[in-house]
């Protein structure tokens, strides 16, 4: 059972609702309270929990699974969570040979305040910053990178620009263009299958979202968060702001790096000969430590489901994360 601390300033995750309730109702036990993060260090703890670490002045609030001696350092999507983005990856872990840390990046999920920044074009390097040190914190050394769209450039940000002293083993990314296609301005958006998949056609409309994917975030965040650091992440998406990767000028040791990515029919896994596409994943491909795979084809559940494959095609995910973990960090 995970059990979530009640700190001080946080009232406001025990009054988000019924519906965010029900969403924590599977796996939420407030009868017995963690004790302070200090005391739950112990790696030999079996039970997922939730609590809250100080980590460069601000409160970040994480969950963990597993004891097993490979560390996984798991990046939400935009305005994703721990909670939101990777319960079902940490409900199946395979408990005994991974520790798996779900954090969730200031403003977003638990760690608020502060606000989301998305205005800082550094915003994904702290997001790294900020991971890269909580698991310096907790001692769950050396760990394995897993992050999807902004995470995933946060991903490699750690990897690439943070990594001083190799802890950081490998990566698993995926959705590296992220939500909103800044390397792809095509007028008809992508194609799925012969249709066209639009991510820009329900950016203010957050109403146009599927449910399964909005109504989680809206409970956690409230609607006037939820729409307003939205449009500021679309914004900053739009015109280049944050930044990110680049990945023609990775570092060596990054570039040896195992790295697995996961690509999305709408885009597609052909490997590149340069490293130097306008595409962040060609580019990605072109890295001789990286290895590709494809998500299961379903094309009108993506459609349905607002293209969460993670979530969509959980054992497959579960079990090519896992298996490539275990392989390349051996």
């Amino acid at each position: 059972m995970l059990k979530l601390s009640r700190l001080a300033g946080r009232q406001r995750y025990f009054s988000c609702g019924r519906l965010l309730w029900r969403l924590f109702s599977s796996f939420h036990d407030t009868s017995s309270p963690p004790s302070p993060s200090t005391g739950l260090r112990d790696h030999n703890i079996s039970q997922m929990f939730g609590v809250y670490e100080d980590v460069m002045s601000i409160r970040i609030h994480y969950l963990r699974q597993g004891v097993g001696a490979k560390n996984i350092l798991l990046f939400p999507g935009p305005l994703g969570s721990g909670i939101t983005d990777y319960m079902d990856f940490l409900r199946r872990l395979s408990t005994k040979k991974f520790t798996a840390i779900a954090f969730d990046p200031p403003g977003c999920g638990l760690s608020i305040p502060p606000a989301r920044d998305w205005s800082d074009p550094e915003v994904l390097l702290q997001d790294a910053r900020v991971g890269v040190t909580l698991m310096h914190q907790l001692g769950h050394l050396p760990f394995s990178c897993v992050g999807w769209s902004e995470g995933a450039q946060s991903a490699l940000l750690a990897a690439s620009e943070l990594n001083f002293d190799d802890s950081i083993q490998s990566l698993v990314v995926w959705c590296l263009d992220g939500d909103i296609a800044a390397e792809d301005r095509s007028e008809n958006g992508s194609r799925l299958n012969g249709r066209t998949f639009d991510p820009l056609h329900s950016v203010y409309d957050l109403e146009a979202w599927p449910d399964s994917r909005r109504l989680p975030l809206q409970a956690l965040y409230g609607k006037e968060y939820l729409r307003d650091s939205w449009k500021a992440y679309v914004e900053a998406k739009m015109v280049r702001r944050m930044r990110s990767a680049v990945l023609h000028r990775l570092p060596q040791r990054l570039r040896q790096m195992p790295i697995l990515h996961i690509g999305s029919p709408l885009v597609g896994t052909q490997r590149h000969v340069g490293a130097d596409s306008q595409s962040a994943e060609s580019a990605l491909l072109a890295c001789p430590g990286c290895q590709s795979t494809v998500w299961p084809d379903c094309p009108d559940i993506e459609q349905d489901a607002g293209w969460l494959p993670h979530k969509l095609h959980a054992d497959f995910f579960q079990s090519c994360v896992e298996k490539f973990l275990l392989e390349s960090t051996a």
